[in-house]
């Protein structure tokens, strides 16, 4: 993997590796009888479970969200490394703001769709828009093996302009329809908004903000961005003569783009696109990752504060960027006169390794976040 000014990095190198689940909790718990009900004020939500579903602990919230809570059957640790224990996960995401949200619904389900094939011997159930919570709502479900288990899935998106909340109930087939299926459904169920967000009816009249869809039919991927941002091609890009990849694009606030050009500063997304030696399946490219992070994190530190002194670089974490196995971090750094931020996700998707980079001048990483996020969100291979 490569990130930007001279930072050559990712040399995949088999290391051991352990699957955890992540994230952890800060809203509340109380238990009336035998259900719990939990309760989050900073993400406006709230939803009951009860026995056999039990609080998971994590220790990191999901690539790509703000927030993550989780409840699950016990089971064996082997089953949670395989991904094919029983649970229902709500995680917690930066909204769409003014734009339509059935175009972020309907994103949403294709990117379902695509992961969904990552099944063996997938049936699908339901794609559709529904509601949840008296709130209009996407439907995904289906059945599929995994790790030779039968599992059915259902994933419902609840969309408002603050915050998008993803829904995964997860069970083997064969308790679905028993006892531990209907309590995760009624966990479902009992998903709610503790109040009416603010910007909603406001949003409801509102003009929905402009996006531009830029396709790339060579490396295989597409992307959302406003209409305040302009696409800059490679030998555009101000970091251009240091760029290794294959193919490059940046899409940078348009207010910021002549400040970007003369002091070699991004505000913007950009994509950076390099070549596999072979086309990787979806388990071959995970595994790669997960083997490699540990080594990946040292050199990255390393290399980071050996050519920017003082850099502050985080844990490279292992999550999904849309539904896909991904690299995390975030790292901020002095450069010139500034100081700069960078979050970047880096993907394996078949023949191509994509790193998708958020940067922002440091001073402004807090304000800039959320419409980053956004255009990084809709990013999409194919």
């Amino acid at each position: 993997m490569w990130c930007r000014y001279r930072i050559a990095i990712w040399a995949l190198v088999a290391v051991a590796a352990v699957s955890t689940l992540v994230v952890s909790s800060c809203g509340s718990t109380t238990t009336s009888q035998e259900t719990k009900h939990y309760s989050n004020a900073t993400y406006n939500f709230a939803f009951d479970y009860g026995p056999p579903f039990e609080n998971i602990p994590f220790s990191e919230k999901p690539a790509g969200q703000e927030f993550g809570f989780g409840v699950a059957q016990k089971t064996s640790q082997a089953d949670f490394d395989k991904g094919v224990g029983n649970w229902l996960l709500i995680g917690v995401m930066t909204g769409p703001g003014s734009v339509d949200p059935r175009f972020f619904g309907l994103d949403w389900l294709r990117s379902k769709a695509k992961i969904a094939q990552a099944f063996d011997s997938f049936t699908l159930l339901a794609s559709r828009q529904t509601t949840l919570g008296q709130q209009p709502a996407f439907l995904y479900e289906g059945t599929g093996a995994k790790a030779g288990r039968l599992l059915h899935f259902k994933n419902v998106l609840i969309v408002t302009p603050q915050y998008a909340y993803q829904l995964v109930a997860q069970a083997a087939v064969d308790v679905w329809d028993g006892t531990v299926g209907q309590q995760m459904q009624q966990s479902l169920s009992s998903f709610r908004l503790l109040q009416t967000p603010p910007a909603v009816a406001a949003s409801a009249t509102a003009a929905p903000v402009s996006t531009t869809l830029y396709r790339n039919s060579q490396f295989r991927f597409s992307l959302r961005y406003p209409a305040s941002f302009s696409k800059l091609d490679k030998d555009a890009l101000p970091n251009a003569k240091t760029i290794a990849a294959d193919f490059a694009v940046g899409f940078l606030d348009t207010g910021a783009a002549a400040q970007a050009a003369q002091s070699g500063t991004l505000h913007g997304v950009e994509i950076q696109v390099m070549r596999l030696p072979r086309k990787l399946t979806p388990a071959q490219a995970e595994y790669f990752l997960r083997s490699a992070r540990a080594a990946q994190e040292k050199q990255t530190t390393a290399q980071y504060q050996s050519a920017y002194p003082g850099a502050e670089v985080s844990p490279i974490r292992m999550g999904r960027f849309n539904g896909t196995p991904c690299y995390v971090f975030d790292v901020n750094y002095p450069y010139g006169d500034n100081r700069l931020h960078d979050k970047i996700y880096y993907i394996m998707v078949g023949a191509f390794t994509y790193q998708i980079q958020l940067a922002s001048p440091q001073a402004d990483w807090n304000a800039n976040r959320t419409t980053l996020e956004r255009v990084a969100q809709t990013f999409r291979t194919f």
